[in-house]
């Protein structure tokens, strides 16, 4: 027969995935000014070595072995408890925080986090400022 046939397809939610954001040392003071939990994952050798960046949070994502350091979850969610906290985060090169940017993302559900592109190398290298380590 002459029938047409007809498709209804119901979106029932169509979202972009969320990504982790990468900014430049100019963006990474924006993000600080609007109100975003900075946090330096790198090691404590290393923020003796370069300093912190100011209002940083000093936590240790990963022991010098690459694992996971056990206490990094509790600490990182201290100080940011909610998953649309705005994360910022940083280490030597941004390798590190690549990835952990992108595992708080897809395993923990953290909707808004960015890492610095290049690290502490790059703010270094831009000429900002860094305030010594106090344990």
């Amino acid at each position: 027969p002459d029938a047409t046939l007809v498709f209804e397809i119901e979106l029932l939610s169509v979202s972009d995935p969320i990504v982790l954001g990468e900014v430049d040392p100019q963006g990474l003071q924006q993000a600080q000014r609007d109100g975003a939990v900075l946090v330096d994952i790198r090691l404590p050798n290393e923020w003796a070595d370069t300093g912190v960046i100011e209002g940083a949070h000093a936590i240790t994502a990963f022991l010098p072995n690459g694992r996971v350091h056990p206490e990094f979850l509790d600490s990182f969610q201290a100080v940011a408890p909610s998953p649309d906290t705005p994360v910022m985060l940083y280490c030597a090169s941004g390798g590190r925080t690549s990835s952990l940017g992108t595992a708080l993302i897809e395993q923990l559900g953290y909707t808004n986090v960015s890492h610095l592109r290049g690290g502490i190398s790059e703010w270094l290298g831009a000429g900002n400022d860094t305030q010594a380590y106090d344990d």
